[in-house]
């Protein structure tokens, strides 16, 4: 490798990690780091209310939903 290709390949990677991340994604953007994953297990009827609020909260994201328990 040259001097010269390796030289701007560095400025470019530190470059990279100096900028930040709402230059990159635009304003608003959240990163996935900045997302908390939520499972929602055993919630039943009542947990499904609450569940459609939670889906309106952009730094959550809801991985799972489970209710284990179902009447005969």
């Amino acid at each position: 490798m040259k001097r010269r290709n390796f030289i701007s390949t560095a400025v470019t990677a530190a470059g990279i990690t100096i900028i930040p991340r709402h230059v990159l994604g635009g304003i608003g953007y959240i990163a996935p780091s900045d997302r908390l994953n939520v499972a929602c297990i055993g919630t039943g009827t009542q947990g499904t209310r609450v569940l459609l609020d939670l889906l309106k909260i952009e730094d959550l994201q809801i991985t799972a939903v489970a209710d284990p328990v179902k009447e005969v």
